[in-house]
């Protein structure tokens, strides 16, 4: 097993940013990555989601109550759960002062959409409840933290190959038009 440590990848920076580095090459042989409390309270979001999910089909079983289910759960999934799984399982962030308050952010925009999963009969009227507002509001921030993600990689981080900044440049365009759209 390759393990890619502070040796082959040199840590620069200091205590307040560090660049991330690449947790493994291409043809390496996989290394299942250290699961910290933080990402184990990131997953209890996802508890909460499912709760709030369970709401929208238990108040209204209809089409339109499905419908809103996947409307709400496909955001939530895609721009955090998916992206911060496929991130982590490429990279490693350090543990400094930058990123740890940009992970508290993607948290508060991740606790923001959970929260205004609402019942269809609120999400139906966006104009008597803002409810609709701030869950889509927090989900362009989840997008918005994917880009600036992959932009340190693409822009910043020098420490691993070519390819996973060639990568990282094809995922800020593609959570770009995300964004768009």
């Amino acid at each position: 097993m390759t393990n890619h440590s502070s040796s082959e990848y040199p840590t620069r920076g200091s205590a307040f940013f560090q660049p991330p580095t690449q947790l493994q090459k291409w043809g390496d042989t996989q290394i299942l990555p250290h699961v910290n409390w933080g990402d184990l309270f990131f997953d209890l979001f996802y508890v909460a989601g499912a709760y709030n999910l369970a709401t929208i089909l238990k108040y209204d079983i209809s089409w339109t109550g499905i419908f809103y289910f996947f409307a709400t759960f496909g955001p939530v999934f895609s721009n955090f759960w998916l992206a911060k799984m496929n991130f982590d399982a490429r990279f490693g962030i350090p543990d400094d002062v930058v990123h740890r308050c940009f992970e508290m952010l993607q948290l508060c925009a991740l606790a923001t959409a959970v929260l205004h999963i609402r019942p269809v009969k609120e999400l139906s009227y966006p104009a008597d409840y803002p409810e609709t507002f701030l869950f889509c509001l927090a989900n362009v921030f989840g997008i918005g933290h994917s880009i600036l993600h992959y932009a340190e990689i693409r822009f910043v981080w020098v420490n691993g190959e070519e390819a996973a900044k060639r990568m990282a440049g094809r995922d800020v365009l593609r959570h770009s038009v995300k964004a768009i759209l």
